[in-house]
């Protein structure tokens, strides 16, 4: 257990020790507050106005962001289901790459077995995006608390907060999965980053089109991580939770790759 945990505090510390890592953090940080500052203030304040707004959210099937009692959290939950997945891919991409390069593994492994290797770096970079979903999420909070003026409002969507936290680490899971898997098979992290953002940009269109060569292809839909997502959209939190059954079941897949993959190569 003392060497799974100190994996995982190893991980946690890797982005900040890293010119590359810290810029990762950063420009995450920076992206979040330039969202909160723009896109999510000024929606919320179309999202007030359901009078002007109601057809443009029922013409692209978003009509449940207006029953969002604090229209901050609407609009953060909107963009925070993609977005926290796709900075995800970018922050999470090399949990191995540079460890198989420098030869620091074989290292590690005289010290640990391969499963605590695997689930303390998967642990820290969960804990990693914990930290930056909170941020991100207290946010949004704030400029509610500071429109609303009332803590008493703001004191009655805390449980509303928690449930939004939970539920994003449970959908990042399988993303930071599979940048693991990809960085025990691949050499280069820019190329990770490509295939991932490829299947999570492009994976409807690429099965849609491999379905039209093999019937049944579409089935795989169901591997891909985020393929829920626009469900959970149209959805409240607090109806959400069977929808978080793909992403715990694409987890136990990606990690078991993980593990074989960990296990059969050769560090």
């Amino acid at each position: 257990m003392n060497t799974w945990l100190l994996l995982a505090q190893q991980q946690i510390s890797k982005p900040f020790y890293s010119r590359s890592g810290s810029l990762s953090i950063l420009l995450c940080l920076l992206i979040w507050l330039l969202l909160l500052w723009y896109p999510v203030r000024k929606s919320a304040a179309a999202l007030q106005n359901t009078g002007h707004t109601a057809g443009i959210l029922n013409m692209f099937g978003l009509e449940n962001l207006s029953y969002w009692a604090v229209p901050e959290l609407g609009a953060y939950w909107a963009l925070a289901l993609y977005l926290v997945p796709l900075f995800t891919l970018f922050i999470a991409a090399d949990l191995f790459i540079s460890d198989r390069q420098r030869g620091s593994l074989r290292f590690l492994l005289l010290r640990c077995s391969r499963l605590q290797l695997l689930s303390g770096r998967v642990t820290g970079q969960l804990a990693v995006q914990a930290g930056l979903i909170l941020f991100s999420l207290l946010g949004a909070t704030l400029l509610a608390a500071v429109r609303l003026d009332n803590p008493l409002i703001i004191a009655q969507q805390l449980l509303l907060v928690m449930l939004c936290w939970l539920q994003l680490l449970i959908v990042v899971l399988p993303f930071i999965l599979l940048m693991a898997l990809l960085s025990l098979r691949l050499n280069k992290v820019f190329n990770a980053v490509f295939i991932a953002a490829l299947l999570f940009l492009l994976g409807d269109n690429l099965l849609h089109w491999l379905n039209q060569l093999l019937p049944g292809a579409a089935y795989l839909a169901y591997l891909i991580p985020g393929n829920q997502l626009s469900d959970m959209l149209n959805q409240m939190p607090q109806q959400s939770w069977s929808l978080l059954l793909w992403p715990v079941l694409q987890s136990l897949v990606l990690g078991g790759g993980c593990w074989l993959t960990l296990r059969r190569q050769t560090l």
